[in-house]
């Protein structure tokens, strides 16, 4: 299992390799990355880390990674990929929600949903995109995937 300095020596190795995205604080991110890449063994957070920064892993943008995103490459290589896929995301009640990314191509991140509807209402997109939030710390900023039918909607955490 990675020790939180050792999750913490990684995430400054991206940090210095990799520009932040737009609206993003990695500090107010921290405890999501704790939660989902500690328990992890640290030979193949490292593995990842390398990967990411020596690109040898096919990613959608050049900035640094959210947690999903570290945490579903870790899980391939630690091949666990199915429990990668899934997130928990907050409601506008307060209320958190788990669900599954969509296995589709993602045609935008780092976007609001607002932007992700104005997108799908002016054609730049398929109607049945999903639209996906970011980390808790950082929700109103998330990535529209193609449509999926086989994805199921967020369902409420007990």
């Amino acid at each position: 299992m990675a020790s939180v300095i050792e999750l913490a020596l990684q995430l400054d190795r991206l940090s210095k390799a990799l520009p932040m995205p737009r609206g993003f604080s990695l500090g107010d991110t921290m405890h999501e990355y704790q939660r989902a890449l500690c328990p992890l063994p640290v030979l193949i957070l490292q593995q990842a880390v390398d990967m990411i920064i020596d690109g040898r892993v096919e990613r959608k943008s050049n900035t640094f990674p959210r947690v999903g995103e570290i945490a579903q490459l870790c899980a391939k290589l630690n091949g666990e990929e199915e429990k990668a896929t899934t997130k928990l995301a907050r409601g506008p009640e307060q209320k958190m929600y788990r669900y599954k990314l969509p296995k589709s191509k993602i045609l935008a991140s780092d976007i609001t949903r607002d932007k992700a509807k104005q997108m799908a209402d002016n054609g730049a997109v398929p109607r049945k995109c999903i639209w996906c939030p970011g980390p808790i710390g950082n929700a109103a900023y998330g990535d529209l995937y193609a449509p999926d039918p086989d994805w199921q909607p967020a369902v409420p955490v007990e």
